[in-house]
């Protein structure tokens, strides 16, 4: 069973979490939002740094402002990687890209968590989460997942 799976759930049956189990949680989906703020990183953080350091730049000699730009367009391609290229037009579709990669976090299994036995406390029963085998939160860091 997945993480939102087991958070449908939660919706159904709702249920106090202990500590550790909020705590691994809240690790796997800040894996997810590291992901995230690497694909970012990876696409328009490394667009606009670049254009940004271009800006204080000359191009030319040019005969007209439309050579200038097509030099300065030259370079950005030149400075930018080549899966990203250097027309906008590819980089919201990097950007998508990159951040479909941190859904294999879950296809693999490594947020996967599922009910342990109950446990009974006076009047209430807990239901504990326990590791799926294949649950890997914390060990894989973003730069191992996304990337061009």
């Amino acid at each position: 069973m997945n993480l939102a799976a087991v958070c449908r759930v939660w919706v159904l049956r709702p249920r106090t979490l202990l500590v550790k189990e909020q705590l691994l949680i809240q690790q796997g989906e800040q894996e997810h939002l590291n992901d995230a703020q690497r694909a970012y990183d990876l696409t328009y953080g490394l667009i606009t740094s670049t254009i940004n350091q271009m800006g204080s730049r000359e191009f030319g000699p040019a005969t007209t402002p439309g050579n200038a730009t097509q030099l300065a367009e030259q370079e950005l391609t030149r400075l930018l990687p080549t899966a990203l290229g250097s027309h906008p037009r590819n980089w919201f579709t990097m950007l998508d890209t990159l951040l479909a990669m941190t859904n294999s976090r879950d296809l693999q299994g490594w947020h996967n968590l599922s009910s342990g036995r109950s446990i009974t406390e006076g009047n209430n029963t807990i239901y504990p989460l326990q590791q799926d085998p294949s649950f890997n939160v914390g060990q894989v860091p973003s730069d191992q997942v996304v990337n061009y």
